[in-house]
């Protein structure tokens, strides 16, 4: 019996932002840094900003029309190098029950062809969770480990809650 087709594409983010947002929800709830400190609250607002300009990409991958993976990041100035643009893939989710078959790894290029088509950038940078690691899957795409990101909570220690 033939498997149903996974559709992978560009869609704009207020288009697929309701249905988005649950998955968001539960990509959160598996990556979440502190969950206790930080709740999922994300500023949808915010991300509308950057919808027009072109510079928010989000790729889905679609069976039957039901989402089933998104990659979502920015492209924008570099901080370290006024000179170089840059595109900074924040998210990238699988429903659990879809997590093989290489669907990561087409989201990941199908998000890259996108970038490169809007807008010549030097580089792509990918956080990777530690909770649900993905540099396996980086590297199959040619990425490079470059740093690692440490988080500490300070709320406490200075007072500030």
């Amino acid at each position: 019996r033939a498997q149903p087709k996974i559709l992978y594409a560009a869609e704009p983010f207020l288009l697929v932002l309701e249905e988005m947002a649950l998955a968001a929800y539960v990509n959160y709830a598996e990556t979440c840094l502190d969950p206790e400190r930080l709740p999922y609250a994300p500023d949808w607002a915010h991300c509308l900003q950057f919808d027009p300009t072109g510079d928010l990409i989000i790729v889905t991958a679609r069976k039957r029309d039901k989402l089933i993976g998104y990659a979502l990041g920015l492209i924008g100035p570099f901080k370290h190098s006024k000179d170089k643009i840059y595109a900074d893939l924040d998210t990238i989710w699988v429903r659990p029950d879809n997590r093989s078959g290489f669907i990561g790894l087409k989201l990941i290029k199908k998000w890259e062809e996108e970038v490169l088509k809007r807008k010549k950038i030097s580089f792509i940078l990918v956080n990777s969770s530690h909770k649900h690691p993905i540099g396996a899957l980086l590297k199959r795409r040619g990425y490079q480990p470059v740093e690692t990101i440490y988080y500490k909570n300070v709320e406490h220690e200075y007072g500030s809650e």
